[in-house]
């Protein structure tokens, strides 16, 4: 389960793409913090199943890791 501010977030972007053909990118950071990368399907897979997302990037602004894809 999503906690609630990521939910509201979530219904925030829904409405933005009822308005307009917006494409919508979920953008996971922090990824610096999770020493085993497997945990990051679970997380991937809950957002997923809460709204279909164009794009998915896991990055570590700290690291720089995932940040040239995003690019």
């Amino acid at each position: 389960a999503l906690p609630q501010a990521d939910k509201e977030a979530l219904d925030t972007l829904r409405k933005a793409r009822e308005e307009g053909a917006v494409p919508a990118f979920l953008v996971l950071n922090k990824i610096d913090l999770i020493s085993d990368k497997h945990k990051l399907l679970p997380r991937l897979q809950a957002f997923q199943a809460a709204m279909e997302f164009d794009e998915f990037f896991p990055v570590s602004a700290k690291t720089g890791e995932g940040v040239e894809a995003l690019k």
